[in-house]
């Protein structure tokens, strides 16, 4: 495995899972999961930290 500095590194993705409650990760926005997928995005949310109203336009799995 290894570590990028910066999710577009390696952009597009057809799914990412979002596995920790860092502030970093809980202000990404629908448009930067929008801007860095293949087709509509995917977002698992292991945690719980993404508003299902504000993420409709994306397929949020939750756990």
């Amino acid at each position: 495995m290894e570590l990028l500095n910066s999710p577009e590194e390696l952009a597009p993705y057809d799914a990412v899972i979002i596995a920790v409650k860092h502030d970093k990760f809980k202000k990404l926005t629908p448009e930067f999961f929008k801007r860095i997928s293949v087709s509509k995005p995917i977002v698992i949310d292991v945690k719980g930290i993404y508003d299902r109203e504000q993420f409709k336009d994306i397929v949020l799995w939750r756990l």
